[in-house]
């Protein structure tokens, strides 16, 4: 479950972390001041998740009425805390309301709760934490200026919005903000392009811009070195590697929980804690190195001579039994299992048997993981197909066509109409601590991954990359969360798609809302990248579609979206085309992210629903939305078209074309305006009382005289209201700009 909860998640780097992790005691309580008193906002995995105690464990919305007998604030519970040992009691009692909103955007104590007691025993931080919070300098990237930097600060400095003025900071203000909390995480595996976001986030265009590049030459080069280079440019870590690399059923059991959750939660929290901070070691041997990258062109060259054979009549029974069709040669693995050269036919492939596969033509069929093996092993394969409509079908979990799990899987398929389905995870162009790649150069292909059972497919990587390069015809991408493009921890996920109209679906029916929205689905997909929250900074998950008119449609955090130290790219080249999406999407990043949708050329449409959409930032996260020309149209409700709130940063540009720009609809709305739209902020709760800083919104239209908003605005105005009386509530601050 996504919760928009208040939690700040920069840490402040005291004396007393200054211990040794295993000498640091870690009670894993979050707290927040509030006018009741002192609220519990987050539980992390830890003595109070799973402590035993008299009434239950300790809840989100619980009123601290004291700790070891002391009245105390949130920094007083840290020192408090700070100075006990690992081992040592902590006893807390709290009030607990009946009606508490577990989904509340902050937490709300109840005076009039019930009195409970709940005691644990601290335990060692060591245990409790990820890769967030190991580094021991902060993360630093090279600086690179974007096309629209310039803009922005001399709007900013018309608009009187640049420096600090009395009514509170400013942009610049802001800047050096949102660049600290990405490096005072120290995540000791960060990706560099995320990083470079925050270190200069008014020029995240840059970072958008040095991928799409990246992309373009992979797709005009889709040779293994183009691919070796790529995964080099974006996935090369900060810090140097070493330690134990965890094992396949390690790797996959944190995958199936990240399926479903953003955090680590649940009896085998620690286990799962050690398999991230095993991680680097395995992105080492399985993705940097070259251990595991088997040469595609080696394979290809020497089945290839067995073309103008004939078919063999010796094949050993377990071979025979796993195929049909005429086999051309074979010779046997050093692992048992076989590589193939089919003859041109009709001809079925069991993958689980065989491994690499050259198959001359014929409409083929590949089926993998068809005994559906719980924990199935790591078998990584190489098929290159000449020619006709072949079918690709995953029958289980973590196999599938271009699946690389501790290793590396590559799919060429050189022609015809092409299907790659599946029910399962992790069953399409998917790499965990490996690189999984589907090249396809030719033909109306269809890409599936629907069910309860879905996810983590069709261009997704954990730890990893999982690449789907089609480079011709009209495509039709249909999925339900977590594929499209989609990232988890340093992994890259990727769609690139050369050319033809596309149709992108990722909407339902088989995981409901996250905020409980009738009607409304949880996509995570389409350019979608997230971290595990407190644990793990992201990835990198786009979708690069360099023209035709294509259609988008996406459930909620999707279409260039990112989520806890994540990246999302959603960049489209050419064509007319419609972005149809839903809370968080179209540019939107929520708690410490960033969302990027970049549209170079077209008359387009974006309608995003209920909230956070079309360059919508919340909760100390960066998003931008360039349209670079046509006349387009955008319709959305709060927190969209250039608004930030909780301390974010929001940029929406259109640089082309006479527009229509329709927002609005929110409790806090005044006619025609939405509680953050159109270069108008929202409230910033979450950390105004520690860090005293406001967001900043911009919207930014250029060119057409015949443009509409629905907030009436014209000119160049500052946009942002002051609440003297609650100052953490102020509407601030913005940039609106229209320019004939």
């Amino acid at each position: 479950m996504i919760r928009a909860i208040g939690l700040s998640l920069v840490f402040a780097w005291s004396a007393a972390q200054a211990q040794s992790l295993a000498e640091r005691p870690y009670a894993g309580v979050r707290l927040r001041d509030n006018p009741e008193g002192t609220v519990v906002s987050s539980i992390q995995p830890g003595p109070f998740a799973g402590s035993d105690s008299e009434r239950g464990f300790l809840q989100r919305n619980d009123l601290l009425v004291s700790a070891n007998g002391r009245t105390v604030s949130s920094l007083e519970f840290e020192e408090l805390v700070a100075s006990l040992r690992p081992g040592e009691e902590l006893s807390l009692v709290i009030r607990r309301g009946k009606s508490a909103d577990p989904l509340a955007a902050l937490p709300v104590g109840d005076p009039s709760g019930e009195e409970l007691r709940i005691t644990a025993k601290l335990a060692s931080a060591d245990e409790y934490t990820g890769t967030i919070g190991r580094r021991t300098s902060p993360v630093d990237s090279e600086k690179v200026a974007g096309e629209l930097e310039k803009l922005v600060r001399d709007l900013a400095v018309e608009a009187k919005s640049w420096e600090g003025v009395a009514d509170g900071p400013q942009l610049e203000s802001l800047l050096a903000y949102l660049m600290n909390v990405q490096r005072n995480a120290r995540d000791a595996l960060a990706l560099p392009a995320i990083a470079a976001c925050f270190a200069q986030p008014l020029s995240v265009d840059a970072v958008a811009g040095q991928f799409a590049r990246a992309t373009k030459e992979l797709a005009e080069h889709p040779d293994q070195a183009h691919l070796r280079g790529f995964v080099d440019q974006f996935m090369k870590p900060f810090d140097a590697i070493g330690g134990r690399a965890p094992s396949a059923a390690e790797a996959i059991a944190l995958v199936r929980l990240l399926r479903d959750s953003v955090s680590i939660e649940g009896p085998d929290s620690r286990t799962l804690i050690g398999t991230i901070n095993a991680a680097p070691a395995g992105v080492s041997e399985y993705v940097l190195s070259d251990t595991h990258w088997r040469n595609v062109d080696e394979w290809q060259n020497r089945l290839r001579v067995a073309e103008s054979t004939a078919p063999r009549t010796d094949l050993p029974a377990k071979l025979r039994e796993s195929c049909t069709g005429d086999i051309l040669s074979f010779e046997r693995l050093e692992n048992g299992r076989y590589a193939v050269t089919g003859a041109d036919g009709e001809n079925t492939y069991n993958m689980e048997v065989i491994e690499i596969v050259y198959d001359v033509g014929g409409n083929d069929s590949y089926f993998f993981g068809a005994s559906a093996n719980p924990l199935p092993e790591t078998i990584n394969h190489i098929i290159t197909d000449l020619s006709g409509n072949d079918e690709y079908v995953s029958r289980s979990d973590f196999h599938g066509p271009g699946v690389a799990v501790n290793g590396f899987s590559f799919i060429d398929d050189r022609g015809g109409r092409d299907t790659y389905s599946s029910g399962t995870q992790f069953s399409i162009a998917s790499g965990l601590f490996g690189v999984g790649v589907i090249l396809d150069r030719d033909g109306n292909d269809n890409y599936h991954n629907l069910g309860p059972r879905s996810g983590w497919s069709i261009g997704a990587g954990v730890y990893g990359a999982g690449l789907v390069l089609d480079l011709a015809g009209n495509d039709a991408y249909s999925s339900e969360k977590l594929s499209q493009g989609a990232a988890g921890p340093f992994g890259i996920g990727a769609i690139i798609d050369a050319s033809g109209s596309d149709v992108y679906s990722a909407n339902g029916p088989s995981f409901a809302s996250a905020y409980n929205t009738p009607e409304t689905f949880l996509a995570m997909s389409q350019g979608f990248s997230m971290g595990v929250r407190g644990y793990a900074s992201g990835g990198i998950g786009a979708i690069e579609d360099l023209e035709g008119d294509d259609h988008y449609t996406a459930g909620e955090f999707s279409q260039g979206c990112g989520y806890y130290f994540g990246l999302g790219i959603l960049h489209d080249g050419k064509g007319n085309d419609i972005y149809d999406g839903n809370r968080y999407s179209q540019a939107a990043a929520a708690h410490q992210a960033v969302g990027i949708l970049i549209d170079d050329a077209g008359n387009d449409r974006y309608t995003a629903k209920t909230a956070a959409g079309q360059s919508g930032a919340w909760d100390q996260s960066i998003t931008c939305l360039i349209d670079r020309a046509g006349n387009d149209e955008y319709a959305a409700l709060d927190l969209c078209q250039g608004g930030a709130a909780q301390q974010g940063l929001a940029l929406l540009f259109d640089l082309g074309g006479s527009d229509q720009y329709r927002a609005g609809g929110g409790a806090d709305s005044s006619p025609g305006i939405g509680a953050a739209a159109q270069g108008h902020s929202g409230s910033n709760e979450y950390h105004y009382d520690r860090d005293r800083m406001f967001s900043f919104s911009l919207l930014y239209d250029s060119g057409g005289k015949k443009d509409f908003f629905s907030t009436g605005r014209n000119g160049l105005l500052r946009t942002g209201v002051m609440d003297a009386a609650a100052p953490a509530k102020s509407r601030a601050w913005g940039v609106f700009s229209k320019n004939p």
